[in-house]
């Protein structure tokens, strides 16, 4: 059954692939949608796939759900055991049902939203790679995939966002994303040499093995590693201050706005905190610096965001504070609700900015807030779906931004180490027992006694 679930897992990733091959190369005899529907199928079978995948995992024992498989040994060399190797745990299998589950919707959608366009069958190649390069990144069970997954869909957003090419502005912000996210990159690799050099290995289940016998709590070098990922995790997420690409990534199509913002490239930094969390709670210094980070994103962008007029730039930067909010929790140990935000702001952001495609189609390319206005009977459907994504994003109950956020905020509440509600009352006691021993030594007069009850209301 195991050689079962991980053959489903590695059909995840040849869906996209064969997609992308098939409509790269064999377009120009490609008739009408025939590229958009093809490229759409490929997603949705890869939906299945990780639907399958999941399946194959429930009756199993949770220490029996991590799962690896090789295709082949990549190299052996000074000790570097690399291999084209596939982790499917319950981690990995939820950003494939979400990664794939979301991108199949968002291909059918850019189907009639770019049929129009002279680059239509180069769009859908470019949006199958895209596809393919995350779900490489999430399934990758050690750093060298990783690394290439890293560095394949900083390609692709690159072709995605400059899509567009004959527009200067385009082909600007699609560089600018590109050089933000090679500086990424390159933290990435640093930290993984930095943990190769003390495990030996770049196996993912390997080095979590080893790091607690080779590093002490808080070692400067397990920091400095995590730290390195940390630049990784913040130029892909785009956290402050490797956060300027993001805006101008609105220069692309705006399905691609919607698959790159709702629940693929920009979530990447948050799976790879999950991922290291083995790391990060060695090295709870590091995880403090995340954590303030994600806090200060998460203000900053959402200030911005109210003095700009530009619809997309709005959504952009209210998907940057939504990022703080996940990079925030699991950085400070609340894994559950911070990928359990990561699930629900996929699906209300991907809905904001298709209903925003919408409304551009309508406003033939103007996307100025200031110059729009009576949609609510023009578009009576869009209007609806802009009021339940903006309700979902502003965490208003019953809608499920209200249930992820607050998950999170519930966390950091009753997080380890602060002090509970009923525990105040034990912690003025105590005080005022102090304050008696310290007084019956300087001979001083006993005050009177104080009611428990109205101690307990303090």
């Amino acid at each position: 059954m195991a050689a079962h679930v991980t053959t489903f897992a590695w059909l995840v990733l040849l869906c996209p692939l064969l997609g992308t091959v098939l409509i790269g190369l064999g377009h120009r005899w490609m008739p009408g949608r025939t590229a958009g529907w093809l490229g759409t199928l490929a997603i949705f079978l890869a939906f299945v796939f990780a639907l399958l995948t999941l399946i194959g995992t429930l009756d199993r024992s949770e220490s029996s759900r991590v799962l690896t498989s090789s295709l082949w040994s990549y190299d052996f060399s000074v000790g570097v055991d690399a291999n084209v190797q596939i982790l499917v745990d319950p981690l990995s299998i939820f950003m494939i049902l979400i990664v794939s589950g979301v991108s199949a919707l968002i291909h059918l959608y850019s189907v009639t939203y770019m049929w129009k366009d002279k680059g239509f069958r180069r769009y859908f190649a470019y949006l199958n790679y895209f596809v393919f390069s995350m779900l490489l990144l999430v399934l990758a069970g050690n750093f060298i995939l990783l690394i290439v997954g890293w560095a394949f869909v900083g390609a692709a957003s690159y072709v995605l966002i400059s899509f567009w090419y004959r527009r200067a502005t385009a082909t600007r912000a699609g560089i600018k994303a590109f050089v933000i996210n090679v500086v990424g990159d390159v933290g990435l690799v640093l930290g993984t040499f930095f943990l190769f050099k003390h495990t030996g290995t770049v196996g993912f289940l390997k080095t979590f093995h080893e790091v607690r016998h080779v590093f002490t709590h808080n070692q400067p070098e397990l920091v400095i590693a995590c730290l390195f990922l940390l630049v990784g995790a913040f130029a892909k997420s785009a956290q402050v201050p490797l956060h300027t690409w993001l805006p101008d990534a609105m220069e692309g199509p705006t399905p691609v706005s919607a698959l790159i913002h709702a629940a693929t490239m920009v979530t990447a930094g948050v799976y790879l905190i999950a991922r290291m969390h083995p790391l990060f709670e060695h090295a709870p210094t590091a995880a403090d610096v995340g954590a303030i980070g994600g806090c200060l994103t998460l203000l900053i962008a959402a200030t911005v965001a109210i003095v700009q007029v530009d619809i997309k730039r709005v959504i952009a930067y209210s998907t940057m504070s939504q990022i703080g909010y996940m990079i925030m929790a699991v950085c400070v140990g609340a894994y559950a609700a911070g990928l359990f935000h990561l699930m629900t702001h996929a699906f209300f952001k991907a809905l904001l900015f298709m209903a925003a495609g919408s409304i551009i189609g309508a406003m033939a390319g103007v996307q100025s807030l200031d110059r729009m206005g009576g949609f609510r009977k023009a578009l009576p459907f869009t209007f609806v779906a802009f009021v339940v994504g903006g309700l979902a994003l502003s965490g208003m109950p019953p809608f499920s931004g209200w249930l992820s956020k607050d998950d999170i905020l519930a966390y950091l509440d009753n997080r380890p180490g602060q002090f509970r509600v009923g525990e105040r009352a034990g912690v003025l006691a105590r005080g005022r027992a102090r304050r008696q021993r310290r007084r019956q030594r300087n001979g001083q007069k006993q005050p009177k006694s104080v009611d428990p009850k109205s101690a307990n209301r303090m």
